[in-house]
């Protein structure tokens, strides 16, 4: 008990901290670059770096100090995050790879794969159905169709590129549908995963906006890890809210 104390309170330091590392850093950037008028500005690499490994560590203590139904839960989720930070160092071209884009979609769509997979856990570890769920799938998929045909779709761009942007939307969407889902059938802290999963949802468009449509905001990579933060954050800190 009182381990699980003292890690509860190291959390809620962490959570701290890295909400206020990245909100600092990113009000710095804006203003700096309405100052110097350029559009380009991006958050501190050692910061971002810093916020996705902090997020493994975190979701390895819940792993850790979880035993009970949701442990293999949260074991999806450290594993979901940790391809999640491949993904960030990839974005970030600290791991160099042909096309940056493509790579960090890829492994992207692995971590919301164990993300779909943890939430399938967690609805039949509660013993819940799945009766919301194709419906909800059906509205997700219509809206991740239209949404990356008006607003990500570039014929000047490679067809590649644009057949795994709508597959990875079409990923993401499906995790989306889970975390809804179980946030309606399940009681308690869920309704956090849904914030995150529609967070990441706008993140990653205004990454399609930007770097395939061309059409970005100004700015685009601090907006995007202004919604990207909270999005994990709000995932991960689910389980420590259970």
């Amino acid at each position: 008990m009182v381990w699980r104390i003292k890690v509860r309170v190291f959390l809620i330091i962490i959570s701290i901290l890295q909400l206020l590392m990245i909100i600092l850093n990113g009000i710095y950037v804006l203003r700096k670059m309405n100052k110097i008028g350029k559009e380009d500005g991006e958050l501190n690499l050692i910061i971002k770096m810093c916020f996705s490994f902090s997020m493994i560590v975190v979701a390895f203590l819940l792993w850790r100090n979880n035993f009970e139904i949701l442990r293999n839960y949260s074991l999806l989720i450290l594993l979901g995050m940790f391809f999640s930070a491949i993904g960030d160092m990839i974005m970030a071209s600290i791991i160099k790879l042909k096309n940056r884009l493509i790579g960090g979609m890829a492994f992207f769509s692995l971590a919301h794969i164990f993300y779909i997979l943890a939430y399938l856990k967690a609805i039949a570890a509660y013993k819940e159905s799945l009766n919301y769920l194709v419906f909800i799938l059906i509205g997700m998929y219509i809206f991740c169709i239209i949404l990356w045909r008006v607003f990500v779709f570039n014929s000047t761009k490679s067809l590649t590129l644009n057949i795994v942007a709508l597959v990875y939307a079409l990923v993401i969407c499906t995790m989306a549908s889970l975390a809804i889902n179980i946030s309606l059938t399940v009681s308690g802290a869920w309704w956090m995963t849904t914030i995150g999963a529609l967070l990441f949802i706008l993140s990653d468009f205004l990454i399609g906006l930007s770097e395939i449509k061309e059409k970005g905001p100004k700015n685009q990579s601090v907006w995007v890890w202004l919604t990207y933060v909270p999005a994990q954050m709000c995932i991960i800190y689910t389980l420590a809210l259970l």
